[in-house]
Order: C-alpha cells, then structure tokens, then sequence
C-alpha cells in the first residue's frame, strides 16, 4: 500500500502537476496555521471536536509533503549537522514514547512532533533564495499584524468595555474601583485564550516587524511601524510579567551588541538606550499588576504564582530524575502531577496538565535527552551568532537584517519560556519552526549526509509513509470516540440522559486508556442517582457509577478526583471501602478541602471514634474556618463535635509550643475560643497580634463605642458588614456593597435572607454564630476539562456538599485563615497525617 501510494505521487510529478500538488499541500497548511492563529479561544478549541480534527490534519499535511519530495530525491538536508541534532529529537521522542507508563497519551503527542519537525524541512528546502525568505517573513508579518489587530479589537469589545460598564454599575452603588490587571480574567487572552499565550506570539512577532520597518521603502514601513507599536499596546494589555522581562532582557542584549559591534555613535547609543529602558520601566509601573509584583518581592513575599511555578518546577524534576534516561513520556505530565507533587505545596497548583516552563516540561517528559538538546541547539544558535558577526556583511541585507530579528525573537521567546511552556500552541510553535527552517537555510552548507542520502532516500519514504499509515490507522478510533463522546454530551444537554450513557460507553471501549470518558460518565451517573426519586433506580444507577469511576481510576490511578468521589458515593453502603479510597486521596492532595473530612465521616460510621477524630482534627487544622460548618449540628456529628474541639484545642497548644513561629496558631487557637464563648481566652491568643478586627470581634456586645471603632478600620468588605448591623436604615445598600466588594452580583433571595436575619437577631454575636443564614453548595472542579485536555463536557462538581454560614465563610477568612499556600503549615501538618493514614491501613 506504501509503494502504490509512492507512486501515484510519483505519476503526478512527472505528469508535471508536481508544483500543483506541492501548491495543494502548502496551500491547506497555511490555511491550517492562519486558522489556529487568528481562531477567537483557539487553544482551548484544540481539545474540542471537530476543531481537534482540523490541527491533527494540519499537522499531517506537511509530513506527506515532506515524504513526496523525500521520494523525488530533492536536496532537504538542514546541512551544518542541524540534522543530526534533529535525529537525536527524533530518537528522544520514540525512547520516551517506548518507556511511557501512558503509552497512548505519548504517541498522541508525539507524532505530533513530526509534523512540526517536517515543517523546518519544508521551510528549508523553499526557503533556498534570499527573495523566497523575504517573501515567507512579510507574509509572516502580515499574519502578526493581523493577529494583534484581532488580539485588541477582541480585549476591548469582550474584556474592557464590559468590565468598564461593571464598574460604572458599582459606583452607582457606592463602590469606587479602578480597572485590575490582577484580576486573571480582565489580562488580555484573545485570541489564544490566556495572556501568556499571547504574550509569547508578540515577543516572536515584534522583532520581525521591527526589522521589516526597517527594510521597508515605501507606505508599508508605516503600515510595520504601527504594527510595532500596536503590538507593544498589546503586550501590555495581556500584563504578562514573563513577556515584559523577555522584552527587556532582549532590549539590554540587543543595545549592548549594538554598543560592542555597531559603527553608530557610542554616545548616541547609550542615552537612547538609557531613554528606552526607563520608557519601558514606566510603562511597566503604569500596571497595577506589576507594582504588586514589586512591592511582594521587596517584601520578600514571592505571590501565589511565583509559588505555583515553583511547585511544578519540583514537580518536573521530580519526574525526570525518576526516568533520567526516558523521561516520563509526552502527554503524561497531566496524569502523573499529583504523583509527584509536593505536600507541602498544599491547596496551589493541585493539577495542571503542563509546568510552565520548557526546560523543567521537556526534563520531565523526555530526560537527559532535553538537556542534550537545549546544549546542542544553543550551540549551534551560538554558531550562527558567531558566524553572523563575522561574515554578516556578506549576506544581502534583507538576509542580514532578519538575521539579526530573527536572533531577537528567538532570545526573547527562549527568555520567556523559563517560565512558560508553549510549545502546544499551534501559533507559536508554527513561528519557532518557521523562524528556525529559514535561519537554517541562510546558513545551510553542502551536507555529506545529504549525498548518502540519496541513495536511500526512496526507501526512507516508503518507511516514512507507512508509520504515518499506522498512526492514521492507530488515530481513526481514537477521533470516533472523540466524537461519540462529543454526541453524548449534546445529548446531556438536551436531557437525553440514556444517549448520552450509550455514546460515552461506545467511547471509551474506543479508548479505554483515556480517563476523560469513564470519568465523566462515573460522574454524571452519580449525578442522575443523587437526583432520581425512585429508590431501585437510585440503586442501580449509583452501582454504574461506581463501576465507571473505578474504571477511570485504573486509566488513571494518580488522580485524587476519581478517589474523592468514589468514596463519597460508596460511603453509605460499604464505608470501608470509602475509608480506603479517601486515603488514597489523602496520599495525593493531603490539603485538599473535606478529604480529611470524608475520612473522618468514613471512619465514624464504622464508629472508630478516635481515628474519626483525628481525622476531622486535621481536616480543619488545615482549614480551620470548617469549625463553624453548621454540619456540625447534623444528628451524625453532634456527638463527635465536642470531642473535635477539645483535640482541635489540644492540637493548637503543642503546634504553639513546637514553633517559635507561632503567631498563626495563636490566631487560629483565638479563633476557636472566640466561636465557643471563651472571650477571655481568645483575648490572650489575639492580642499580641494587634489586629483591630478581633478587637472589635472581642468587643461586639460590649463596647458602647464599637461604632466609632468599625468606621476606623479601612474599608473593606467586612467593615461594610459591620457598618450594615449598626445602620439598619442603610442595611440594605451596605450589605449589598459588602458584597459585591467581594463577590459578584448578590441574588435577591440571598439579600432578602441577610436582612431578614439581621433583623431577628438580638446581639451581632447571635447573628455571627447562630442566625446566619446558610450556604449548601458543591464545589466546582473548575478547569476540569482543560486539564483533561477535552472541552466537550460538563464541569464536575464534588459530591460533598459544603455547609457554610455566610457571614463567617465570605467575611471572616481572615479571623479563620485558609491558606492557599503555606509551606510551613503543610509540613507540620504532614507528619501527623501521615501517622493517622499509616494507622488506618494498618487497621484494616
């Protein structure tokens, strides 16, 4: 079948239709790449069917292009021995791929990596004439161009002028509020559908346009100038730190070759430069986002995402120094995470399906061989450079010029990708190859592999073609289950419930190695049985999902979704067997909210009392405002609530005594006197941290100045709050900014209940403790698709239903702090956890 396929190419060309056919391929891959650059929320559509269709035949096109001109014998070779670095890639990919424990997720990966490594090829060989990469590049700078007007038409009319009505709307209500580049989702993602993405293109992108100002004669060098400073306008508006500091670090480097090698006036070059860098340094102050960014690291706090980076950095060389040699394999980073995930980076960073950097993502899936390249490639990019300096002004200009453009991008795109991984972007992985196929080619020398090629080069394509046969063969069930799986979830929508059942099923027997349709089926089903009235169906239908989510646990055994609502589901008919599976959630995410809780639920209904208690001991040592749930009150554990206090009590006292640091158990232990009544004693936790919010909560049935006390503090939600029960005739509108200070719009009914049982309340404390009204929710397991790389289905939500009372849970978080990220805290905690869970299964 290869060799007949061969040769129908072979027929076609010497017909003569050889340019036509070449045009047929190059033209749908263009169309491919344009589609996936400019596509509104085109990186999340990757993981949706059909457009997962479209990228995978995207990538396909140029291997088969690359085979028909393999088979015509045409000179291909990157030459300089590029090709054997890109042989060494090539033989990373296939050991990673052979020892990966996820061997599908790998080859879906992986031979992905072929299309793009045949896209540098295909660049190379067209790219020969110094007018065809000049032609390639103005195309490519037309593209960014277009890019970056789609990028800033799309923030202003769905980011900007909506959030600007929003806050228009709350200062009607009272509320003054600036426009916040902290807030993740105000970052300018179009039409990636995250900043980083988008910041990532543009550092790739702006050198090319500067470069092509700079060659331009005629209108078009205006037309490049305002694509410069657009996409500057750009790059600002995404509030990407790590594409600021690749502009900045480019422009240092650049000015200094400048300096070193450049016949223009010294003098000159450095006040511009010196003008330029204090031009960017206040653009940069200018973002809200940024000046926070300095004022925590001055104050030696490194933020929430600065720990998130550093977790999944831990994260991947815990993998790679595991599988030195073979890495983890492609696309089994999502599956392993919480395998190799730190306790101590508690409640940040619980899942991801990539670590946000290229050199720790490449360490983990592929090993030694990442380090292997990373060296190679920076050597001979070191080559080049060289050569550049030294032999430069042999090149015509426009080669010389791009050169050096080209040089900008890619070390400014390889500064950015220390903190960043893109490669999955088709967008910006398209550009790297594009730039790296035409720097090869301006530097391409006569290759002796290239001549020994050609005595083999036939048969080579027929190898070629039939693997990509194989892979295509291998790929046709896997995208039928993508889009029965696709069907299913429409029919869900549509309340079809038993076609959803039946397309998911049919899915998964499809793929069985892909956890997303056992898992969602497992969830869903657990969904139908919670809500069915009818209590044989309930039966039946619960066993189903029990079975199916054990099922997408053994396709997916590191991950704690699966056991968290497993053993939510078996808990009332076999509590053992849930014992065990909120074990094995505790195991991978020990932090994680009501895991310790279930264990503990689990545990008493066995009435292994003393276990139980420890459990929700260390449930809410972790997260301590769950002391005040209203479940407490529940005929199940009421009698265990006093037990709880009296160890959660004890608890406090060793932690105090054991760290010197111990500022937040004082707090935490204040807290729980505070809610139990024991004033006095929460005034000796509370007061050395001279915090006037627990003075006024030490206060609040006592102190006739309590109102002058409250107005003093600064304005925040909880100061409106407290406003609000001291101003009933402005209750209302206090307790509705209260809220929206903090939370999105305030239903009605929520509003109505708030004032309602302000105004049976007798005291501000008998509000706080006992009449607050109460929140039932579940919570979201929200990115769950994205991690699971498919965007087809519903959002899970965990079984446990959480029972808040309002006021505590909104207002008071910081009374009953719950750390996102607390090293410290996680690493005192984990020895005593790993002590309970040792104790439970040597029990059973």
């Amino acid at each position: 079948m290869p060799a007949r396929l061969i040769k129908v190419m072979a027929t076609i060309t010497s017909q003569g239709s050889t340019i036509s056919l070449a045009k047929i391929f190059g033209l749908f891959t263009v169309c491919f790449y344009v589609l996936f650059t400019l596509l509104a929320d085109s990186h999340s559509l990757m993981v949706l069917y059909p457009v997962v269709l479209l990228w995978q035949i995207g990538l396909m096109l140029p291997i088969l292009w690359l085979l028909m001109l393999v088979w015509q014998g045409k000179k291909l070779a990157l030459g300089n021995h590029l090709d054997w670095l890109v042989g060494l890639g090539l033989i990373a990919v296939v050991i990673s791929t052979v020892f990966a424990q996820f061997k599908s997720q790998a080859i879906w990966y992986g031979w992905a990596a072929f299309g793009l490594i045949a896209v540098i090829y295909l660049v190379n060989y067209y790219g020969a004439t110094p007018q065809n990469r000049f032609r390639f590049l103005v195309k490519q700078g037309y593209l960014n161009l277009a890019l970056i007007i789609v990028s800033l038409c799309l923030w202003f009319t769905q980011t900007l002028l909506p959030e600007l009505a929003r806050l228009q709307q709350l200062k009607q209500s009272g509320i003054n509020l600036a426009f916040d580049f902290s807030t993740i989702e105000l970052r300018n993602w179009s039409p990636f559908g995250h900043q980083n993405y988008v910041a990532g293109y543009l550092v790739l992108a702006l050198p090319l346009l500067i470069g092509l100002t700079i060659l331009a004669t005629d209108w078009r060098r205006w037309l490049w100038l305002s694509g410069c400073i657009l996409g500057l306008l750009d790059l600002y508006t995404t509030s990407s730190r790590g594409g600021w500091l690749a502009v900045i670090a480019t422009f240092v480097i650049g000015l200094l070759i400048l300096l070193c090698f450049s016949p223009l006036p010294r003098l000159w070059l450095v006040l511009g430069g010196i003008g330029s860098l204090i031009g960017l340094s206040l653009v940069i102050l200018a973002n809200n986002r940024f000046n926070n960014l300095i004022m925590a690291v001055i104050k030696g706090q490194g933020g929430s995402e600065l720990a998130y980076r550093t977790i999944n950095a831990v994260i991947g060389w815990r993998m790679g120094i595991s599988h030195l040699w073979t890495g983890v394999g492609l696309g089994n980073v999502a599956l392993l995470y919480q395998r190799y995930r730190p306790t101590w980076a508690g409640r940040e960073s619980e899942l991801a399906f990539q670590l946000h950097s290229t050199p720790v993502q490449l360490w983990a899936e592929i090993g030694i061989w990442s380090v292997v390249l990373e060296v190679g490639t920076s050597a001979f990019l070191g080559f080049f450079l060289f050569k550049l300096l030294r032999e430069g002004n042999n090149l015509v200009t426009s080669d010389r010029i791009l050169s050096w453009c080209l040089y900008a991008s890619l070390f400014a795109y390889g500064v950015m990708s220390l903190t960043d991984y893109q490669l999955d972007n088709m967008a910006i992985s398209g550009t790297l190859v594009l730039f790296g196929g035409i720097l090869a080619a301006i530097w391409r020398s006569n290759s002796s592999w290239q001549r020994q090629l050609k005595k083999v080069q036939s048969s080579l394509s027929l190898v070629g073609l039939g693997i990509t046969l194989a892979v295509i063969i291998w790929l046709f069930p896997v995208h039928r289950a993508w889009q029965l799986s696709s069907q299913g979830f429409m029919a869900l929508n549509q309340g079809d419930k038993n076609t959803f059942i039946e397309k998911l099923t049919k899915a998964n027997q499809l793929a069985p190695w892909e956890p997303y349709y056992s898992a969602q089926l497992g969830w869903n089903l657990g969904e139908f049985a919670l809500a069915s009235s009818n209590v044989e169906e309930k039966q039946q239908l619960s066993l189903a999902a029990i079975e199916w989510l054990q099922k997408s646990i053994t396709a997916s055994p590191y991950s704690e979704f699966g056991y968290s609502n497993l053993g939510w589901l078996v808990l009332n008919s076999n509590p053992s067997a849930a014992t065990q599976a909120f074990v094995k959630s505790a195991e991978l995410i020990p932090a994680k909210r009501g895991v310790f809780y279930g264990l503990g639920v689990s545990l008493l209904v066995q009435r292994q009392i003393d276990l139980a208690t420890e459990a929700f001991t260390l449930e809410i040592l972790r997260d301590p405002v769950f002391v005040t749930s209203p479940v407490w009150q529940s005929p199940l554990l009421r009698q265990i609530y006093p037990l709880v206090l009296n160890r959660l009590e004890t608890k406090y006292s060793e932690l105090i005594k054991q760290n010197s640091d111990n500022s937040f158990w004082h707090l935490c232990r204040g807290s729980l006197y505070w809610w139990e009544g024991n004033l006095a004693a929460a005034k000796q936790d509370w007061q050395p941290l001279a915090n006037p919010l627990t003075e006024i909560l030490l206060e609040i049935d006592s102190d006739s100045e309590l109102k002058a006390k409250i107005n003093a503090l600064p304005k925040s939600s909880t100061q409106l709050l407290l406003k609000a029960w001291f101003e009933p005739e402005n209750r209302p509108q206090l307790l509705q900014q209260a809220w929206l200070l903090h939370k999105d719009h305030m239903p009605s009914s929520l509003h109505q209940e708030l004032l309602i049982s302000m105004a049976q309340a007798n005291s501000l404390r008998e509000w706080l403790i006992i009449k607050n009204p109460i929140i039932p929710y579940r919570r979201e397991r929200s990115g769950f698709g994205v991690v699971s790389r498919h965007i087809d289905g519903t959002i899970p939500n965990d079984f446990l239903v959480v029972v808040d009372h309002i006021a505590i849970a909104t207002w008071f978080e910081s009374i009953f702090p719950s750390p996102i990220y607390f090293p410290d805290l996680d690493r005192i905690l984990q020895t005593q956890r790993d002590t309970l869970l040792k104790t439970i299964l040597a029990s059973k």
